[in-house]
This record gives structure tokens, sequence and C-alpha cells, in this order.
């Protein structure tokens, strides 16, 4: 193609023009990725249907199965620049503390140990063991973590409102059924009582879910479809309990944002 001098420039002028109409804008100048309540979890946060329970709010469930808070805090810097929400309700831990267990008790034990005397006795040695392992060595790296994951959380969304909730204990008769070992209460309420503390040294709100989904230290069996997971009836106990967090900090501006 032949160019006449003088008429590339103003070639390269309407290209770009043109180009600059198709290219998307980066994320920080759009309003599509503001959003009024991001979900930060693992798998109890992405079984649930948040935006039927918060219909008239813009959510973003970002619940992702198999998270602990080495991975969450990997896979952070990619939601930092994907959204900009008003509030972060953040649950983490289970899976650092179910993952991590040194010790494991065989499926089929009752094979293995033939007096029924002794599998009692196995179990609590190895509960003890791990339990150790959890309060001295697996707690401290899901606080330094934790810590990671809210100074990321500050520095990238200075205005968003940020939400640590407790880490739900497991019901003993539906999680013992299929996995074999006991995650002790103690060391979930070590964490909580950490994870409550580290909320107020880092200008978070703690939120603890116990009074809906806990009793007697353990998940309410009715609210559990395998002693660790919520079914429906436990997810809505679950939404009760953030409600009046969700409406506290968002409603003061939301005259002002689109209704879905």
């Amino acid at each position: 193609m032949n160019i006449k001098s003088g008429s590339f420039p103003l070639y390269c002028f309407a290209f770009l023009v043109l180009s600059s109409l198709v290219m998307p804008l980066p994320a920080a100048a759009t309003e599509s990725n503001e959003v009024d309540i991001l979900f930060f979890g693992d798998s109890l946060t992405a079984s649930a249907d948040w935006q039927r329970y918060f219909p008239n709010y813009r959510v973003i469930n970002e619940g992702l199965l198999g998270n602990d808070t080495q991975k969450a805090l990997l896979r952070l810097d990619n939601i930092l620049h994907s959204y900009k929400p008003s509030s972060i309700f953040i649950m983490l831990g289970i899976n650092d503390i179910w993952h991590s267990r040194i010790l494991r008790i065989p499926a089929k034990i009752d094979l293995l140990l033939p007096p029924i005397a002794v599998k009692p006795l196995i179990q609590n040695i190895v509960n003890y063991i791990n339990k150790f392992y959890w309060v001295f060595f697996k707690i401290p790296t899901i606080m330094k973590n934790y810590t990671g994951i809210l100074s990321a959380i500050h520095s990238e969304w200075p205005q968003t409102e940020i939400f640590v909730q407790s880490v739900l204990p497991v019901n003993y008769a539906g999680f013992y059924s299929t996995q074999h070992f006991i995650i002790d209460t103690d060391t979930i309420n070590s964490l909580n009582q950490r994870l409550r503390n580290l909320s107020i040294n880092m200008t978070a709100s703690y939120i603890d879910l116990y009074p809906y989904l806990v009793v007697n230290s353990q998940l309410k069996k009715e609210l559990s479809y395998d002693g660790i997971h919520l079914n429906n009836e436990g997810n809505t106990e679950w939404e009760r309990a953030i409600e009046p967090y969700v409406k506290k900090c968002l409603n003061v501006n939301y005259n002002s944002k689109h209704v879905r």
C-alpha cells in the first residue's frame, strides 16, 4: 500500500483513535467491578448461593473448594485487581487443620486391631499428637497467612470494610463417620480467639457465628450433611448471622447504587 508523504501521521492517529474505541479500559476505570459484597473462603463459602440470600446487593462469591489460608493468599492478588467491593466477608482456616494431620487412622483399623479396646487408645494418641502439631505449628502459620491477607486487602482496597468470620467446628458424629479422626474443638477455639485479636489489631470486624450454627462446641447436626459442610438450612442460618453486618455496612450508601 502506498502512503503519500505527510499522510502517515494522520493514518496513525486514526488507527489509535479507533483502537481506543474497541480496546477495554483497565479494570480500575470501569464500574463493572464495583460490587457490594465479596465473599472469600473455601468450600463452605463456595457452596452458598449468596446472591440469592442478598438479592438487593451486587455479590461476588470467591469461595473455592479446598482452599486453605496459603492457597487463598496466593490467589488473592488476582481478586484484588478484579473487583472493588464495599465489603469483604472472609472465612478460612478449617482446611489448614483438616489437611495438615501428621498422623491418620486407617479406615479399616478394625481389621488391623482385633481387640476392640485398642482402637480408642490409638485414636486418642493420634488426636493428641495432631492437636499438639496444630496448636504449636499450624495455627501460627494460619495467622501469618491471615495477616498477609488482611494487609493486602487494606493496601489495595483501603475503603473496603473487612469482616473476619469465626471458623466453624465440626459435628463429631457426622464427620468422624467418614474421616476417622477428630478436629479438636479446643484447637478451633484457640484459632478463633487469635482471629478475634488479629481483627482488632488490623482494623477488621470479627463475626462470631457460634450462636447461630454451634451447640455444645459442635456444629449443629441438623445444619450439615457430612459434619463439616453446611446444608441449605445451615447456609440460611449463616446468612441470618451476617445480615446485620451487611445492612449496617451497606445501607448508608446503598440508595445511590443500582439494585439487581
